[in-house]
């Protein structure tokens, strides 16, 4: 594992080498438009949480309020990793009870579910193996949850992934449903959209999802390989990405986690390419997070991805079942 490393970049189409180069305009829009900033990232740590208890699957990051980050656990909870890398602690309970937490899939016997924080600290968990979503206060008392299994409205098939939106609605992801369901913070629900399909606005095995501060939603198409935009009331607004396996910059293979960071940009984890790459709200390549194989940049079937508060890139890798942090500083481009 490394759990220091030199300094790193950002691999872009082309190679990696020393700095990348990026926000260059989009030619098909802006022909010729000069280079204005370039990032520069640096591989900070990786770590796989609890020395006696490492992580056996995590398909989930979530950066709470406070800075540290939540790592799903198979076990049944989540290890919390402070920003510099230490392990924290865990928290939940495995089991179906109320307060208890169970994240085993009967599809796949896969673990799936989430975690998103409210502005008031309190938090959402989304519940694979029970299908339901609980809510906890802001010091981890159990509130309530709702769950059912089907497919009317407010019941759950496949539930994986959940957001809380800047109003306080929740918006929670199915996989099996195809749908992303919308309640208000007590559970009530409110409305649904997208839908099995490959058309531009439904959803085909969908991954997870994240709102951006205007309320905007945009959600990780696993099966579509591409990022899909909607609005706060779900209405198709544009998507981008299409299956590739070259350094095209719009090419997504099966994109696993996507998060909006401070900075407006949408991260997205490629799972399937083992890259994370970064694109403005209106779904313009900014750059390609990773490198070659063996590099201290590369990331091993990305999963999750998560953007704190300071700019710092988390991204969970599923082949290692770790966590790696990479700082990204942009500066003003240098000249040829």
């Amino acid at each position: 594992l490394k759990f220091v490393a030199g300094a790193a970049v950002i691999a872009l189409i082309g190679g990696v080498l020393a700095t990348a180069r990026v926000l260059e305009s989009d030619p098909a829009t802006v022909p010729g438009a000069p280079l204005e900033t370039e990032l520069v990232a640096t591989s900070q740590w990786e770590t796989r949480g609890d020395p006696d208890n490492p992580l056996l699957f995590g398909n989930s990051i979530e950066v709470a309020p406070d800075g540290n980050i939540w790592v799903l656990d198979a076990r049944g909870g989540f290890q919390i990793i402070a920003p510099d890398g230490s392990f924290v602690e865990s928290w939940g309970s495995p089991g179906s009870g109320e307060g208890e937490l169970d994240f085993d899939r009967e599809i796949d016997s896969l673990y799936y579910g989430d975690i998103s924080f409210a502005p008031d600290g309190s938090f959402y968990v989304a519940e694979s193996g029970n299908h339901r979503v609980s809510k906890f206060d802001a010091d981890r008392e159990f509130v309530m949850s709702w769950v059912g299994k089907g497919t009317e409205d407010g019941q759950f098939i496949d539930v994986t992934d959940l957001t809380v939106a800047p109003d306080g609605h929740v918006y929670v992801m199915d996989d099996e449903r195809y749908d992303v369901q919308v309640f208000d913070p007590d559970g009530r629900f409110l409305f649904k959209f997208a839908g099995e399909g490959t058309e531009p606005h439904n959803l085909k095995d969908p991954g997870p999802l994240d709102v951006d501060i205007d309320g905007t939603v945009h959600v990780a198409d696993w099966g579509n390989s591409r990022i899909v935009k909607y609005s706060a009331r779900g209405e198709y607004m544009r998507e981008w990405g299409e299956p590739g396996w070259d350094e095209d910059p719009y090419a997504l293979m099966n994109p696993h986690g996507v998060d909006v960071g401070p900075d407006g940009r949408v991260y997205v984890a490629d799972m399937r390419n083992n890259r994370s790459k970064v694109f403005e709200r209106d779904g313009t390549y900014v750059a390609t997070l990773g490198g070659e194989y063996g590099s201290d940049l590369y990331v091993d079937k990305p999963v999750g991805v998560g953007v704190a508060e300071d700019g710092s890139v988390y991204v969970m890798q599923y082949n290692e079942k770790s966590l790696e942090k990479m700082h990204v500083e942009e500066i003003p481009a240098r000249g040829e």
